[in-house]
């Protein structure tokens, strides 16, 4: 996992695709068992039979697949994952002084109290998709697909972007 994986600060994966290809089954079947689990930030066992099924489609060169809440794509030398949409994405929640907790399951925030006078601003931790005109302000990573920051956890005070891990 170390030498081989690289996390991007706002949460996909990359994997060199013949670095993958040449594991054996057993450790490339946990690798991307471990890759799953780590974007969706879902601690539970994935059915064999679905991740070999994965497993085959990825080395046959199947394009974009779905597993269990994550996108496994296939694109030039490398193997890309990271956490699916789905349906709903994860909530925009509000960060009063004080707060702290886990957001989308894969991220801990604690906002501290406010140091110094001025006037009351409204911090919010929601993913990126939801972020009004991020194209033009986001510095998108060269080699990463730009789907795979969907679900990057984006920090806004008073409507206006202020940080996104890595970007």
């Amino acid at each position: 996992w170390t030498t081989s994986v690289t996390e991007h600060p706002a949460g996909p994966l990359r994997v060199e695709f013949a670095v993958l290809a040449g594991l054996p089954q057993e450790v490339r079947l946990r690798l991307l068992a471990r890759m799953i689990r780590r974007v969706t930030g879902r601690d539970m066992p994935l059915r064999l039979a679905k991740l070999e099924f994965l497993e085959e489609r990825v080395l046959a060169g199947g394009g974009q697949q779905t597993l269990s809440g994550a996108i496994v794509l296939a694109k030039g030398r490398d193997l890309f994952v990271w956490r699916e949409a789905g349906r709903e994405l994860p909530a925009r929640i509000c960060l009063a002084e004080g707060a702290e907790g886990v957001w989308d399951d894969r991220y801990s925030y604690s906002r501290q109290e406010a140091v110094g006078e001025g006037a009351e601003r409204t911090f919010t931790l929601g993913p990126l998709d939801r972020e009004p005109g991020t194209s033009t302000l986001v510095d998108w990573p060269a080699g990463w697909p730009k789907p795979a920051f969907t679900c990057a956890p984006a920090l806004r005070v008073d409507d206006r972007l202020l940080f996104v891990p890595g970007l």
